[in-house]
């Protein structure tokens, strides 16, 4: 069954024409010298399909790039907005909030997670999912969130994802970040990926929700600029990592500096790479 085309009636819509005309190029010249190869040697014959078979197969690869761009493109359509929180709303299952995490993948530091009720009065505008954003447009928005928002943030510790794992550490954060909501308790509560916390309201996991609605995208930028945050003040106290600048995250700088020096409290030992580095450390 033929894949929908996003971009049905346009000429050359996934941008391949171009290799597909020189691909049955080679093909029709093939066959023209099928009648030449009886009278070349065996070896010529060999040497020739050789060379065939890796031009097809750079052109091959060339297209599978494409088509992996072109697909990559129709989640662009999805649209950030106050919609899903409009018609809960209109249910009367208000306030609602986002609650979104940043922080599950690095070897270093918490995992930090936000609530956010926002105003439907006063809708900062650019919020969108904090991975999307600059630094400087988080921070920004981060400001204005807060201006106009109830926001509540909440983490859990290195030591505490060891003990629990990340998705349960995960879920204690997301927890605290609701209980430190100021004011009116929500109603419902939007939480982004396909698990939530145990809330005392009803709450619904919405796979790419930071993509899809408004308040947890809100939540996502509160969470992702106060973790870095904390990584900055981690970094003044443990400066042989460099967690500025990767946040702590897996990059070969950040290995390469646990090999030499071992992990420092903050770092997460259930994690492969520090659990290896505290066996060669002996921490």
């Amino acid at each position: 069954m033929p894949l929908p085309c996003p971009a049905a009636g346009r000429k050359d819509p996934c941008g391949l024409a171009p290799a597909c005309v020189n691909f049955a190029r080679l093909l029709a010249d093939d066959e023209k010298r099928l009648g030449q190869r009886a009278r070349l040697g065996k070896g010529q014959v060999m040497r020739g399909m050789h060379g065939r078979v890796w031009k097809y197969f750079g052109m091959a690869l060339s297209g599978a790039r494409a088509v992996a761009a072109w697909v990559g493109t129709w989640g662009d359509s999805a649209v950030t907005d106050f919609s899903r929180e409009k018609a809960l709303l209109a249910q009367g299952l208000g306030p609602v909030c986002g609650i979104d995490e940043a922080g599950r993948g690095p070897l270093c530091g918490p995992v930090v997670a936000a609530c956010v009720v926002l105003n439907a009065a006063r809708l900062p505008d650019g919020i969108a999912d904090s991975k999307r954003l600059s630094e400087a447009a988080r921070e920004r928005l981060a400001e204005e969130i807060r201006a106009c928002a109830r926001v509540g943030v909440g983490l859990a510790a290195a030591a505490e994802i060891d003990a629990q794992n990340i998705h349960h550490a995960t879920l204690l954060a997301m927890r605290r970040a609701f209980d430190a909501l100021p004011g009116e308790r929500p109603a419902m509560a939007l939480v982004d990926g396909k698990f939530a916390p145990e809330l005392p309201c009803a709450a619904e996991a919405v796979v790419k929700g930071d993509d899809l609605v408004l308040s947890i995208a809100a939540a996502s930028i509160i969470a992702k600029v106060e973790r870095d945050r904390i990584m900055k003040e981690l970094d003044a106290r443990y400066p042989l990592y460099g967690l500025a600048r990767h946040k702590g995250y897996p990059t070969k700088a950040h290995i390469a500096a646990l090999q030499e020096h071992g992990p420092c409290p903050e770092h997460r030992r259930s994690f492969a790479p520090v659990r290896e580095a505290c066996r060669v450390h002996g921490a």
